[in-house]
């Protein structure tokens, strides 16, 4: 597919999600009489070598549009209530498409006369995608945190959230291979699919049936609750340069005993104003990510006849997971209401398990345009 069939195709598949959202939201922000929403229009193209976050790439072209619709006002005199929602769509050449909903709700002090300012806040996300579908989930979060002010050069803010993620597709076994994950993902089997050969167990002949059933109960649809705590240290180096730091540390609790883990996570952003028309910003972030009941496994003796007599404890090695990215962002803002982005990424996923492990590089440009 070409790029202009991308961009002809994306007005077309997702015009009516567009119109009911517009309509949802923009009743939504106009229900106070005294302000009026900021909305933000964003469209970008790009290059993405690994959608799928697979070892075995393959990339794809892609197209983005998104809005954005933003409003802040006073409730009682003393608080400020700040709403936000968007919504994203992002076309794949050659491959299936995803989409994404979240809407925000913050509320702060309305008057902020000391160095101390406190906030909550929620959020619901609804994300759908058609190529992975195991990452088809929705989610919702609250929490608490504070912005303090340090001195005329630094800030720091503090914050705690709790999170809930109900995914909607059944997971596939993680240490099968890509293309048999495929096939499990998507209900298709084959003579070669371990999961469609009867097992020998016991001089006893075990039905496909119940093979499948028994490794479908243990990766059923999972429920997560992660606990986050979030650390940042903003240093304002001068009037166009400003450097933040970051430190969280998340929890996580899944109904799927082996996606269980606690992760922390250090984060170093620049931003630098270079004139009144352009910006840069330099980021990365490094993860660390231990994973809990690491054996939790089908039986042994099951496993073993799946894999054809392998060493189960080779495949158990799943404790340390590290993944580091490294981002730039390019700002132009000529004499317009719109500006232009640039951005590159890069994610690198080193796993012990093998079937885990990615590299991925995104390059776009866009434009956004805010009224």
């Amino acid at each position: 597919m070409t790029s202009l069939n991308l961009l002809i195709r994306l007005p077309l598949k997702c015009s009516t999600i567009y119109l009911l959202t517009i309509y949802c939201l923009f009743t939504l922000f106009f229900i106070s009489p005294l302000y009026c929403a900021n909305i933000t229009l964003n469209s970008s193209m790009g290059y993405n070598s690994n959608p799928a976050s697979e070892p075995e790439s393959k990339g794809a072209l892609f197209a983005d549009t998104g809005i954005c619709l933003e409003e802040s006002f006073p409730f009682y005199d003393t608080v400020k209530l700040n709403l936000a929602s968007s919504f994203n769509y992002q076309v794949l050449e050659a491959l299936p498409d995803n989409h994404q909903i979240v809407a925000d709700l913050s509320i702060s002090p309305l008057k902020q006369g000391n160095r101390y300012t406190p906030y909550i806040f929620s959020t619901i996300g609804f994300y759908r995608d058609s190529l992975v579908t195991s990452d088809r989930r929705n989610s919702f979060s609250f929490g608490a945190g504070v912005e303090t002010i340090l001195s005329s050069r630094y800030t720091f803010i503090f914050e705690s959230s709790w999170k809930h993620i109900k995914y909607l597709e059944d997971s596939p076994p993680t240490f099968l291979p890509p293309e048999q994950k495929n096939k499990y993902q998507n209900g298709q089997k084959s003579e070669s699919d371990p999961f469609s050969q009867p097992v020998q167990i016991d001089d006893e002949v075990t039905s496909t049936n119940t093979m499948s059933n028994q490794f479908q109960q243990i990766y059923d649809a999972r429920n997560d609750n992660a606990f986050t705590v979030n650390m940042m240290l903003n240093l304002f180096i001068s009037p166009s340069v400003t450097l933040s730091t970051g430190l969280a540390f998340e929890h996580l609790a899944s109904s799927l005993d082996m996606e269980s883990y606690t992760q922390i996570t250090p984060a170093l952003q620049c931003y630098w104003t270079i004139n009144d028309k352009w910006q840069i910003n330099l980021g990365g972030w490094f993860e660390m990510r231990r994973f809990y009941n690491i054996n939790e496994m089908p039986p042994e003796n099951e496993y073993q006849m799946i894999q054809g007599g392998a060493n189960f404890q080779d495949f158990t090695i799943r404790e340390d997971n590290n993944t580091f990215s490294v981002n730039m962002r390019l700002y132009y803002f000529p004499d317009a209401p719109f500006h232009i982005i640039t951005d590159y990424s890069l994610l690198n996923g080193q796993y012990p398990v093998d079937e885990e492990s990615y590299r991925e590089r995104i390059i776009q440009c866009g434009i956004s345009w805010s009224f």
